[in-house]
């Protein structure tokens, strides 16, 4: 089992936050505008599909099937706890035809105008928001042209680059602490683009032993 570490959501990652105390740094005049390229994951229309993205599948190319758990790292003041939020079971890495399949479907389905357009207008209606800006410049050097990170025309694309056979979301009061069950694991599961082997971690390993 690994773990992949998602930036801290103010909404449940149902949808950008756009204005989030922690996230993305979006370039331009107000550098405060932030938000996380997973934060569709709980969206209700994918978790029908069983798809979603995680920044460390977008930085690594993953072979075979494996469980992930999903872990956050609690905003400021400190000091800051990571906590774990859930697990995806059964995770597959798509490839690029298949992602390009997807979003084919997706667009049948009106998802961009019921779902995405939505959630990024409330974005760009806020006092800070750069405007247009915000899929073209973190998509992290891919050409807006090109799948699979930005399907679409920005700002109105989306993200999706896994598919997975279930998700378990943890009620907010049964999430499980992990800085309290190994206070190294902040700083040695820090990044985004990585994914952490939970074995490495053996006290938090025998936790989710014994917790599942």
């Amino acid at each position: 089992m690994r773990a992949a570490k998602l930036v801290w959501s103010n909404n449940g990652w149902i949808f950008p936050n756009g204005m989030a105390t922690d996230g993305v740094i979006v370039n331009g005049p107000h550098r405060t505008y932030k938000y996380g390229l997973e934060e569709f994951l709980f969206n209700p229309a994918l978790l029908q599909r069983k798809l979603g993205y995680l920044d460390c599948y977008r930085a690594n190319n993953i072979p075979g099937i494996e469980d992930v758990i999903l872990f956050t790292l609690t905003p400021l003041p400190r000091p800051r706890t990571m906590i774990m939020i859930g697990v995806l079971r059964g995770v597959r890495q798509l490839q690029d035809d298949e992602k390009i399949q997807i979003w084919n479907q997706m667009q049948q389905h009106n998802y961009i105008e019921n779902v995405v357009n939505p959630a990024f207008q409330a974005i760009e209606n806020l006092a800070l928001a750069t405007g247009t800006g915000v899929f073209v410049e973190n998509n992290f050097g891919a050409n807006i042209g090109q799948l699979p990170l930005i399907q679409g025309n920005a700002p109105n694309g989306f993200f999706v680059n896994l598919e997975y056979k279930e998700i378990e979301i943890f009620p907010e009061k049964m999430r499980i602490d992990l800085t309290e069950i190994d206070q190294g694991v902040n700083s040695a599961w820090k990044r985004l683009t990585k994914l952490y082997y939970v074995n490495e971690r053996p006290l938090i390993e025998e936790a989710l032993v014994v917790g599942g």
